[in-house]
């Protein structure tokens, strides 16, 4: 008889143990309606109190005027904004669809839990180590700004048409030329400086536009910068 209760206790603890998912770590803060869609469950979870454990395979969920405040399993900071469809793919791997988002990844070792964090986007895939910066995805469209660290992006599909800068005096010499100069000589510089990649790394304070088919320095402004102040609240 006792023989027979251990069998059946191991036949109910054995299957939890085979799905038991990898901590990708909690929700220590929201703000705003947040709902979370637990693997294999058709149903959203309202968020309701802070310190929520998140795994792989669960999908955060932010409504209008809301926030996260996610802590990672190594301690990394993300802060998900509004509007945002955030899937965790693996205890280092996730996906962000729409709207924006703030990280702040600390220094990686290649280990089996501090491997490098993968972000993927409609658009693209996001390599970091250790760096901080911020995501904008709308569609076939990414915006990536880095703060400061180094990030290694690819193509989600093909080659990208990627342009690049000429030197830093030659930019600044053209930004102080009249709107209509400065503008031909954009389009002239990014027609010369033009070629196809697979992949390209961005460093500290550039930032980037990446279609599904292009790759394009834009602007790092004082707004962007900002948006980083809301690590200090964390």
């Amino acid at each position: 008889m006792k023989k027979q209760l251990l069998i059946m206790l191991a036949l109910l603890i054995i299957p939890n143990v085979l799905t038991a998912k990898s901590l990708f770590g909690k929700i220590v803060k929201f703000e705003g309606d947040v709902t979370i869609l637990r693997a294999g469950s058709g149903k959203k979870e309202k968020v309701k109190v802070p310190n929520l454990a998140v795994f792989e395979d669960d999908t955060i969920h932010t409504g209008k005027n809301s926030r996260v405040y996610l802590l990672m399993h190594d301690k990394s900071q993300i802060i998900l904004k509004s509007n945002v469809e955030f899937q965790i793919e693996g205890v280092n791997e996730a996906k962000i669809i729409n709207g924006s988002a703030l990280f702040s990844i600390l220094k990686r070792i290649l280990n089996r839990n501090r491997k490098r964090l993968i972000l993927r986007t409609a658009t693209c895939v996001i390599g970091v180590k250790g760096t901080q910066y911020m995501v904008k995805t709308k569609d076939k469209d990414t915006q990536v700004y880095l703060k400061s660290g180094k990030l290694f992006i690819e193509s989600a599909s093909g080659n990208y048409l990627k342009y690049y800068n000429q030197t830093e005096d030659e930019y600044n010499e053209a930004i102080r030329k009249a709107e209509k100069e400065y503008e031909e000589f954009k389009e002239k510089a990014e027609e010369a400086y033009s070629d196809l990649v697979k992949s390209f790394s961005l460093e500290s304070g550039q930032a980037i536009d990446v279609t599904s088919q292009t790759a394009k320095r834009i602007s790092f402004t004082r707004d962007v910068v900002a948006e980083f102040e809301a690590f200090d609240t964390f």
